[in-house]
Order: C-alpha cells, then sequence, then structure tokens
C-alpha cells in the first residue's frame, strides 16, 4: 500500500499524506495533525479528507512536460509502472519548484542526489556544445526532475566554488531544441531587457555557444531557504492542459486576490504585462505567472521569467490569453487600459511605467544587437528588430 501513499513535506516538515484509490480512479489528500502550513495557498489546513479525480492541482501542476515527460517515459517506463501522474510524482516529487517534496510513504525527503556541481556548471558554459551536455544530462537525471516546460531543461546546482559565485545557490538549465535555434540567447536578451525596465527577474547566464541558459531559481534564498510558489493555474485550480485558457483580467484578479503587498504587485503586474507586449511574448499563459511566499502572511507577486520574443519564431504568433476578450498585440493605449482598470492605476502612472519598460528595451539594444553580431541566427536578429520597433517614438 506504501507505493500508493506519498508523504507531503514543506521543506523537512510532515505536512500531508497522498493516497491513491486502489481503483486508480481518484486521489485523497489530508493534513497530518501536526501541520502548521498549507501546502496550497487554495487548500487551508483542515481534519476532513479531501478527494479529487487525479492530483490536487499544486502538484499536478509541478509535474514535467515536453520533451522531459516523453524522456521520462522513454527511460523508466518499461522498468516501473507509469499509470497516471500519481506515478510521475512520485517519481520526481523530491525535486519539485518551491518548497513542497513528495516521497513514497516512510522515505526520507532528502534529494536523491546533487543534480549538477560547479565544475559541470562551468563546462556547460564553456562547452562547444552546451546542447548535447544538457540533453544528456535531462536523460540521465529525466526520473529524478519535477519541473514543467516545454523545452528541454533541467536543474543545476552550484556550491559555491564555481564562477558562478553563488554560494549553494540553485539554477534552472535550460537549452534550444530544433524547432527553436537561438531561443537562449533571445530569452538572455529579453529578461535583460525586463531588468533595465524595472521588473524583478532571476540572472540568467548564456553559454559560449549561446545554445544554453543557466537561471538562478528564485524559489531558494541564498541560506538554502526554500520558498513557496504557485503558479496561476495552481490558483485558479486547474490542471496543467488549462494554461491557454484564461484572460490576463483573470490573472490580474487572481493576484490581487492572494498577494499580501497589492500596491506593490499592482505596479508590477502592469510592467510585467507592459513588457510582454512590447516584446511579443506570446507564451505568458497562466503557468508563466506565479507567486512566491515565505508563509501565507507573505505573498508577492514572484519575479518573471520564461520572458521570450516568440514572433521571432512564429511569425503570427499571438498572446497567450485574452485582455477584452480578444488575443493581440496592443498599442501603448490598449497597454495603458489594463494598468487602469484592472490595476488600479492612474493614467499618469501608467504612462510613466510604459516609459521606464521602452527606456528598459531601448537601453538593452545594444547588448542585443552585439549579441546578433556573434550568433548571427534569424531568430535573435528579428528580436533586435522588435526591440528596436518598440523602442522607437512611434513603438
Amino acid at each position: 500500500m506504501s507505493g500508493d501513499t506519498l508523504d507531503i513535506y514543506i521543506g523537512k516538515r510532515l505536512t500531508a499524506t497522498l493516497k491513491r484509490d486502489p481503483t486508480r480512479t481518484e486521489v485523497r489528500f489530508s493534513y497530518h495533525p501536526s501541520a502548521t502550513e498549507p501546502v496550497s495557498l487554495t487548500m487551508p489546513i483542515c481534519d476532513t479528507e479531501d478527494v479529487f479525480a487525479g492530483l490536487p492541482p499544486v502538484f499536478e501542476t509541478s509535474l514535467p512536460e515536453g520533451e522531459l515527460l516523453e524522456t521520462i517515459f522513454r527511460k523508466m517506463g518499461k522498468v516501473i509502472k507509469l499509470a497516471d501522474d500519481f506515478d510521475i510524482l512520485k517519481l520526481v516529487g523530491r525535486n519539485l519548484i518551491g518548497r513542497l517534496v513528495a516521497t513514497p510513504s516512510g522515505e526520507s525527503p532528502d534529494s536523491l542526489d546533487v543534480f549538477t556541481g560547479s565544475e559541470g556548471l562551468t563546462a556547460l558554459l564553456r562547452s562547444s556544445d552546451s546542447k548535447a551536455l544538457v540533453t544528456q544530462a535531462m536523460v540521465d537525471l529525466a526520473e529524478r526532475t519535477g519541473i514543467s516546460g516545454m523545452l528541454p531543461k533541467t536543474f543545476g546546482i552550484s556550491d559555491g566554488r564555481s564562477r558562478l559565485t553563488i554560494p549553494a545557490g540553485a539554477y534552472i538549465v535550460k537549452t534550444e531544441n530544433d524547432e527553436f535555434p537561438g531561443i537562449c540567447i533571445v530569452e538572455h536578451a529579453c529578461m535583460a531587457a525586463c531588468r533595465n525596465a524595472g521588473l524583478k527577474v532571476p540572472e540568467t547566464l548564456l553559454s559560449d555557444d549561446g545554445k544554453s541558459l543557466l537561471v538562478r531559481r528564485f524559489d531558494i534564498g541564498p541560506d538554502g531557504t526554500r520558498f513557496g510558489f504557485e503558479d496561476f493555474c495552481s490558483l485558479s485550480v486547474v490542471g496543467r492542459k488549462a494554461k491557454y485558457e484564461g484572460s490576463y483580467e483573470s490573472v490580474a484578479k487572481i493576484l490581487f486576490l492572494f498577494t499580501t503587498d497589492i500596491e506593490r504587485d499592482r505596479r508590477e503586474l502592469f510592467r510585467a504585462f507592459t513588457m510582454m507586449q512590447l516584446l511579443k511574448n506570446g507564451d505568458a499563459h497562466l503557468k508563466n505567472f506565479g507567486v512566491l511566499y515565505s508563509s501565507t502572511s507573505d505573498v508577492r507577486l514572484s519575479p518573471i521569467y520564461d520572458m521570450v520574443t516568440t514572433t521571432s519564431f512564429i511569425a503570427k504568433d499571438s498572446p497567450a490569453l485574452t485582455f477584452e476578450g480578444k488575443r493581440k498585440w496592443l498599442g501603448k493605449k490598449g497597454i495603458a487600459r489594463f494598468g487602469i482598470n484592472r490595476c488600479g492605476l492612474e493614467e499618469d502612472e501608467t504612462n510613466a511605467i510604459i516609459g521606464e519598460c521602452v527606456s528598459g528595451i531601448e537601453e538593452t539594444v545594444p547588448f542585443l544587437k552585439t549579441l546578433s553580431e556573434r550568433y548571427p541566427a534569424d531568430p535573435v536578429l528579428r528580436t533586435l528588430s522588435t526591440f528596436q520597433e518598440s523602442a522607437s517614438p512611434s513603438g
């Protein structure tokens, strides 16, 4: 029976239990009597048992997707039974984003191993074929990696001795695939633009060959503290397949329902929305917004992540979520309406933030131009054109 029971920890504190019905048709969730913190902002501590048709969204939305999930099935499907999401969580649950840990009943919540040490990360950054290194790491570590997203990615951890200079810091390691060449370069530039525009974003490090990217994890503090993290699928109590079924109005509504710093986050959300529009990021769906928290009394919009000019790869791409019932790119007046009508900002403040975002992109143009000269891939050049257009007075 232990194979169908998972212990849920917050850090190393046993907090709850997940049990799968023998018929595999439902999952039962219950809090441990000693629980002091909820596993999700949508699941307050109670003494009753909740029944789900599948995993509770806070766990389901954390599971691998895309190529990583396919790799797990190819590698492990013949060794152990992977019948549903419960089996996947049992496999990867020690290494999820955020502070939750899921282990087979009675087993230690400690991570099975360190993923990629400082020597490996340095080799990755300096490699002439970083894509091959990341792809091999993904294969080697697939069954121990709990991270969502469609591009090949895995975790990497530095021990403080590497050139990354973050003591015991943690990273997400990404690489391009054949469908999206140059995407790591584009993301690196987009994150720099967001940083220059005043947004909180994680540090990114680009490999020498431009094919891989290290993104510092913001769910782990400098001292190793793990923070709670939930994306907006989890907060909406829907599964990961519903990530494109929403609106930016609903994002604002959900954020303002959970944040404990609404004055800060109304501006931060508007700034993020503005950059998503100006940079034409068509993949800003419900899973690409999240909240970070140390407790239910300290909840805020997480740093912005996965910012990419998707129209550089899909020319006619449109926004992932609707605004005012439509999926279309907005001019500055349309962008301002979101700030005024949904974020509660005054018109002069929206105009000031838009101006700061334009300036941030303009400041990044020389950096991206240098990248485009070193890595003259067509998507990188198209991204440069988007930056220049957004930074122009008529943009």
